[in-house]
């Protein structure tokens, strides 16, 4: 980790065999478009000192660590032990360093100043610093690690391109009454040409004038503690920490005339613990754990609207917006006041969770495992769909309510169910396991078999009869149509609809066998199934959401459902593992994934309207084999090589990827079709030259490469799929309409090829004390990797609408603008970007 050209324990692990980064740009960060050997990016867990991280609303994990704070790294990628549950595809476990017995720490500082003279400057600047020792000098029985590191990048998803200069004059502003009168443009919007004619770009940093954060922004900081008590001999407990906060601001290129409209979130983790381990004898130990989890989130536009952590600001709207009158009319083609605003929206999840686990060496031959956990979540959101009208609108709340307060709209916690006006109180999910796992080890022979016990409640009420959520056919109602539609009336929806949620039972066997063959070669083999619960966003809807969707009808939007059953994997795994040298090995694995349940939308039979029902409609099968060679350092060298040959198929790539279909109330065939992350070939290199002490050429009497290094690392992958298409229909603000005109994901998008580097020197003072400064440099050759492109064309730049007859009625101007849409950059990976950093360790 510390050679490493990549920063975080998430961009380590992603270095994996059998792991697909899919590049669509992740504005959260963590594990949201990392895919486990063919899972969806939910299917990963990530556990800090033992604890889960992932927030189960939408199953993504966000934390993150301070690198300095890294004692461990372990990422398993298929058949996982019984301990581990509640994840399909991968597991991902951190463990952070405790306090030794003398002082030490750390303090590093990375930025990107001009670029470095290689690539442009994109306002990167990141501190962090580390310190740990005894508590009380002297005195070895209690310890402690704290690490901290904060961030300010301008540009934290730069373009290829840059962003488009554009010249804007304004009017004074005028403030009244009528917000759409507010700061309003009474001259044109003019698109800079270069001599070519072509609309200039400016690569770098673009930074916004009314807060200097960067339009395109990530800003954070996270805190990392643990402080470790001997209590006796026998007796040692572990009190951890960790904090991670993140404001995101991210570019939407149908705002680029404002800087006002961008998306903004932000994003808050934290979880506390202690974990207490009692060792019985010398061959046996329990341990005992108790977390803290929280997770809150806020989705909105970064200027207007961005209150909601206390009041909802809806004066955007449809109106009020800047330049709204301008918009409407004229030349533009780049402001959409529809699709430019993002609507407000909250998250919030935490659990207790309580552990234990009990371990015993019962002789040389057989070791055994038990323990059990238990997590208590709570859990809201707000989805705020009807800014005209947030209090009463058509508004999915689960555990907020808004009210009206002086003008403001105020969001208030509900604790209660209040269904018959329909208020949906906080949900209290559980989730309980057991295990039971047995190693017995004879002469080379490792046989390791376990059986886990899993039960989860949504705990929350469901609807009795997904047929007739409100009950249209009340003995006051029968024969009575809706003049409009010429269906059942809708009946009201209140608490005589619900009934309790019903709680979900599974039992995972896990068995794998090793052996040596020769010497030199272990082979393996395992089987295992694996639960998950499905994401706890797709099993609430706020009543008065549903209620319209059935109701009223004609709402694109995925009904939630409580009853989702757990997804389910079979997976099997068959490896062989031979030594070549002292120094080197090469590992063979092939595996297979059978996986049942997944959820996607479905068209549901209901009065008065169809319901596109979330449900466990999708499976998949994924094999693959991977190659890998590993070397040990030898002299001045040390690497590993890796390929992936994989195929994911299934009839779903996500769990709104069939929300169109039941819109419209049908439902596509079921069939077998690449999944939009089936990535069949993907190289990984890694090359480390590294000079120790005393090694290198004597220049003048000095070694000046001594304790010094390059690190090189590789990867190439083949391209996503796709599905071709054919544009239709008129523009409409900024988005052509396109029509599928060939087989699921049938065509694939350009290779990829990547090669990043660190190069680094260490200075030492004293035997104690030192200073690394190192260069980072991200995509070396700065190639445009593709990694999105316009499906009517296979193009990552021209999406072919101003190819089209209707395109020829467009001024210059419109075209200009229209072209920036294409030029925006974010459908290639990140450019060449350079980096100077200095670590002062002691």
């Amino acid at each position: 980790i510390k050679n490493l050209p990549v920063r975080g324990f998430q961009a380590a692990a992603n270095l994996g065999v059998g792991i697909v980064v899919n590049n669509v740009r992740n504005l959260d960060g963590g594990t949201g478009n990392v895919n486990v050997r063919g899972g969806r990016p939910n299917e990963t867990g990530v556990y800090i000192d033992g604890f889960q991280q992932n927030n189960l609303l939408t199953g993504i994990a966000n934390a993150t660590v301070p690198n300095g704070a890294v004692e461990e790294l372990v990422v398993i990628t298929g058949g996982f032990d019984a301990e581990y549950g509640r994840n399909q595809s991968g597991i991902i476990t951190v463990t952070t360093k405790s306090g030794g017995q003398k002082y030490s720490g750390n303090v590093e500082a990375v930025g990107d100043p001009g670029g470095l003279g290689i690539a442009e400057s994109y306002g990167y600047n990141v501190i962090s610093a580390g310190f740990g020792g005894q508590v009380i000098p002297g005195n070895n029985k209690l310890r402690f690690f704290v690490s901290g590191e904060a961030r300010n990048i301008k540009d934290a998803e730069p373009s290829v391109y840059g962003f488009p200069k554009y010249s804007l004059s304004t009017a004074g502003v005028n403030k009244d009454d009528d917000p759409a009168s507010d700061l309003l443009l009474d001259s044109a919007i003019f698109v800079d040409k270069n001599e070519d004619g072509i609309i200039d770009f400016k690569k770098g940093a673009r930074p916004d004038a009314s807060t200097n954060a960067g339009i395109n922004s990530d800003r954070g900081a996270t805190f990392q503690g643990k402080v470790t008590y001997e209590a006796t001999s026998k007796l040692r407990f572990d009190f951890a920490g960790n904090l991670s906060q993140t404001y995101r601001r991210s570019y939407i290129t149908l705002r680029t005339l404002t800087n006002d409209g961008n998306l903004k979130r932000d994003i808050l983790n934290y979880n506390i613990g202690t974990t207490a381990t009692y060792s019985i004898n010398p061959t046996s130990f329990l341990d005992f754990g108790v977390n803290y989890f929280y997770s809150y989130q806020t989705r909105s536009n970064d200027i207007r609207g961005n209150n909601i952590g206390n009041y909802l600001d809806y004066d955007y709207g449809n109106t009020g917006s800047r330049a709204y009158d301008y918009l409407q009319t004229g030349d533009n083609m780049l402001f959409d006041i529809g699709r430019g605003i993002v609507r407000p929206q909250r998250f919030l999840t935490n659990y207790f969770a309580f552990k234990t686990n009990y371990t015993n060496q019962i002789d040389r031959n057989n070791q055994i495992k038990i323990g059990a956990d238990l997590f208590l979540h709570e859990v809201r959101y707000a989805d705020v769909r009807d800014n005209l009208d947030p209090v009463q609108g058509i508004n999915d709340y689960i555990g907020y309510k808004v009210e009206n307060v002086g003008g403001k709209y105020k969001l208030k916690e509900v604790d209660k169910d209040d269904l018959n006006n329909m208020v949906q109180g906080a949900p209290h999910p559980f989730a309980a396991s057991v295990y039971a796992q047995d190693k017995l080890e004879y002469e080379g022979l490792v046989l390791r078999g376990g059986l886990r016990y899993d039960v989860f409640n949504a705990g929350v009420k469901r609807i009795k009869d997904w047929a007739d959520p409100e009950g249209q056919y009340d003995p006051d109602q029968v024969g009575q149509l809706n003049p409009a539609t010429g269906n059942a009336q809708a009946g009201t929806l209140g608490a005589e609809d619900y009934t309790s949620a019903k709680s979900s039972h599974k039992l995972s066997p896990r068995i794998s066998v090793s052996f040596p063959i020769s010497e030199k070669t272990q082979f393996r083999l395992s089987y295992g199934q694996f639960y998950q619960q499905p994401n706890l966003q797709n099993l609430f809807i706020g009543p008065r959401f549903l209620y319209a969707i059935s109701a009223q009808g004609g709402i694109s939007a995925a009904v939630n459902n409580p009853n989702l059953q757990s997804e389910t994997t079979i997976q099997y795994e068959v490896g062989l593992r031979r030594s070549l040298s002292e120094h080197s090995v090469i590992d063979i694995n092939a595996f297979y994934k059978d996986i049942k349940g997944l959820v996607n939308i479905q068209s549901t039979r209901s009065v008065p309207n169809q319901l596109g029902l979330s449900t466990n409609l999708d499976e998949g099968v994924v094999q693959g084999l991977s190659i890998s060679y590993e070397m040990r350092r030898a002299g001045k060298v040390s690497g590993r090589l890796a390929y992936t040959l994989s195929s994911a198929r299934g009839s779903g790539s996500g769990e709104n990827t069939n929300l169109n279909a039941a819109w419209l109330n049908f439902n596509d065939t079921k069939v077998s079709a690449p999944l939009a992350f089936d990535q069949r070939h993907v190289f990984n290199g890694n090359l480390d030259i590294r000079n120790a002490k005393g090694e290198g050429p004597e220049v003048g009497g000095q070694r000046l490469l001594e304790n010094a290094g390059v690190n090189f690392q590789f990867n190439a992958s083949s391209g996503l799929p796709y599905t071709p298409s054919t544009i239709v229909g008129n523009y409409i603000y900024g988005a052509n309409r396109a029509r599928s005109d060939g087989r699921k994901n049938s065509q694939n998008q350009p290779w990829t090829f990547r090669l990043d580097l660190k190069a680094d020197k260490t200075i030492r003072f004293t035997d104690n004390m030192s200073m690394n400064v190192y260069v980072q440099v991200l995509n070396l050759f700065d190639r445009k990797n593709v990694i999105l492109v316009n499906t009517a064309t296979g193009s990552a730049h021209d999406d072919g609408y101003l190819g089209t007859a209707e395109a020829n009625n467009l001024t210059e101007v419109q075209r200009l603008q229209y072209s920036i849409l294409n030029y925006d950059g974010l459908n290639y990976d990140t450019p060449r970007q350079a980096r100077l950093g200095v670590i002062f360790n002691f």
